[in-house]
C-alpha cells in the first residue's frame, strides 16, 4: 500500500494537543501511523502559529518548545504562499478550509484528514480535494502495521 501524503486540520491537530481525545483512541493510533511512516504529515505555517499561541497560553516555555519541536519532527510544514491565498479566496468554503485545500491541491497532497469533514464540502464539485477522516485512514493502514487483526 502506497503512503499517503496528508494535510492534518488545524482543528484535528489542536483537538488532539490541546482538547479532547478522538473516539476509539483514533488519535493516538493516527499519530502512530505518523511515527511509523505509514502516512506523511503536513501542516501548514498558520496551523503551526495557531499551535504555538495555543500552547503559549500554558505559560510553560518547557512545555511550548516541546510541543512545537515534536511537531516539527512528525509533520513537514506547508507555508502558505500567495498564490494558494488566491486560490481560497476564490473557494466557496471558508478561508481556514479553503487555505488548507489550496495547500492541499498545489502540493500534490493526497488528502486532508480531519474529524469535521463536512467543513470542506461544497456545491461546486471544483477543486475538490479528498478528505478523510481519522477512522477512515486508520481502517486502511492500521490493520497489520499496529498489531490490529487483519480485515477478513
Amino acid at each position: 500500500m502506497a503512503i499517503r501524503r496528508v494535510l492534518v486540520d488545524e482543528g484535528l491537530l489542536l483537538e488532539l494537543l490541546f482538547g479532547r481525545p478522538l473516539p476509539l483512541c483514533q488519535g493516538d493510533r493516527l499519530w502512530d501511523l505518523f511515527l511509523q511512516g505509514q502516512l506523511q504529515g503536513y501542516v501548514t505555517d498558520l496551523a503551526l502559529g495557531l499551535v504555538g499561541r495555543y500552547a503559549m497560553r500554558s505559560h510553560n516555555a518547557t512545555t511550548i518548545a516541546t510541543t512545537l519541536d515534536q511537531l516539527s519532527n512528525l509533520l513537514r510544514c506547508c507555508p502558505v504562499d500567495q498564490t494558494m491565498l488566491h486560490a481560497a479566496q476564490r473557494s466557496q468554503l471558508g478561508l481556514s478550509f479553503a487555505l488548507q485545500a489550496a495547500v492541499v491541491a498545489q502540493l500534490g497532497l493526497d488528502g486532508i484528514v480531519t474529524h469535521r469533514p463536512l467543513d470542506y464540502a461544497t456545491d461546486t464539485g471544483e477543486g475538490e480535494v479528498p478528505v478523510y477522516t481519522p477512522g477512515h485512514l486508520l481502517g486502511e493502514y492500521a490493520a497489520g502495521y499496529l498489531g490490529l487483526p487483519e480485515k477478513g
